[in-house]
């Protein structure tokens, strides 16, 4: 997880799509309650945030909008559609998302935060039960 992140009582969702029917795609989702430990100075209202409903996060097809990666062709680009990583994150294959290509965003949720200087110490993420 990021260092910036602020400490506190979070949910983290995460999801990915099934893209074995292309250019038909299925969408899954989880989330859980934690508790974020870090020495960051950064609170939650600091970063914003963006809808995930309206406007869209993702494309309703392979075909529409910015689409899906086509997992049966080896020879056509490969990356991820979905959000843009927050803040220049460059962890879990967040180059592989294209802030102007690739998302049905037109930012990320804290384009305009700024992070120089901040320290994350030893951020560590536990469930709550």
């Amino acid at each position: 997880l990021p260092s910036w992140l602020p400490p506190g009582d979070a949910v983290l969702r995460w999801d990915w799509s099934a893209l074995h029917t292309y250019p038909n795609v299925e969408f899954y989702s989880q989330c859980s309650d934690i508790l974020i430990s870090s020495v960051s100075s950064f609170s939650p209202s600091d970063l914003g945030g963006y809808s995930i409903v309206s406007p869209p996060i993702y494309p309703p097809s392979g075909v529409a909008g910015v689409g899906f990666r086509n997992p049966f062709d080896p020879q056509s680009d490969q990356f991820v559609t979905g959000p843009p990583c927050a803040m220049g994150y460059t962890g879990n294959g967040c180059d592989l998302t294209n802030l102007h290509f690739r998302t049905e965003l037109g930012k990320s949720c804290c384009e305009d935060v700024d992070v120089t200087g901040t320290r994350g110490g030893g951020l560590q993420v536990r469930s709550d039960g």
